[in-house]
């Protein structure tokens, strides 16, 4: 069956599943909505070249943000799964959820105390027996 997952590492996994879920949605609502504006504009006679590329630009942005927070999605599920590599990955998203002050660096620091801090063993443990 594996071996136990501590609590931390779950509400971990969970925390990075969410915010990858919901900022993936998010961005590509943003996405759709830059491509809306973007032909709304376009049709009252604004410059094109500018438009396009200011739109499209927005538009290849939000979809690089989109990837990168499914990315994160995916990891968090790989490390609910225990993966050895997710767990790499989410501790890669939480240094960068350092960045998003105030409630993503609280998140990022969470990340990193729960994946790299150490805890003391489990009392059932400490005898060798499970």
């Amino acid at each position: 069956m594996g071996t136990p997952m501590d609590i931390h590492t779950r509400i971990t996994a969970a925390l990075h599943i969410v915010i990858g879920v919901l900022g993936a949605s998010t961005m590509l609502i943003f996405a759709l909505g830059v491509n809306w504006l973007r032909s709304f504009i376009g049709s009252t006679g604004g410059d094109a070249a500018v438009t396009n590329f200011f739109f499209g630009f927005g538009t290849v942005l939000a979809g690089f943000f989109a990837l990168l927070l499914a990315a994160e999605a995916i990891a968090g599920i790989a490390l609910l799964k225990g993966s050895q590599t997710g767990r790499v990955f989410v501790i890669a998203f939480g240094v960068l959820e350092l960045l998003n002050f105030p409630i993503g660096t609280v998140i990022g620091v969470y990340t990193l105390w729960a994946l790299l801090g150490k805890r003391p063993a489990d009392a059932r443990q400490i005898d060798g027996r499970p």
